[in-house]
């Protein structure tokens, strides 16, 4: 009878973490952050294919603090400051991987800092 008890619990335990689960909300409940990260992750592809790797290869964070204002400024819609948070923060690791990527195995982990 404690086996069956046993199984029982076993199976409605993983019924419920499944369920508990698949309600979960992987996305912070605020999506002007998300939606940010996204936009700038999408411009920052952009700017590591357009430009050529010795643009930002001597002055990397300058030339990303150069882009994300030039980007911002484009954009003629009020933002939240979520929003922007996000876009600087999607462009800076996008940006960053992008990079790293086309441009022969630099080290771009200190943009992430600035």
């Amino acid at each position: 009878m404690t086996a069956l008890k046993t199984r029982i619990f076993i199976i409605f335990s993983l019924l419920f973490l499944t369920l508990s689960c698949q309600s979960m909300d992987l996305q912070n409940s605020d999506g002007a952050y998300y939606s940010g990260r996204h936009a700038g992750a999408k411009l920052a592809k952009q700017d590591a294919l357009n430009h050529r790797c010795t643009d930002y290869n001597r002055q990397p964070s300058n030339f990303m603090r150069m882009q994300i204002k030039t980007h911002l400024k484009a954009d003629k819609t009020h933002r939240s400051p979520s929003y922007i948070k996000g876009f600087k923060w999607g462009y800076r690791v996008a940006f960053r991987d992008y990079a790293d990527t086309y441009c022969g195995g630099n080290d771009y982990s200190e943009l992430l800092n600035h």
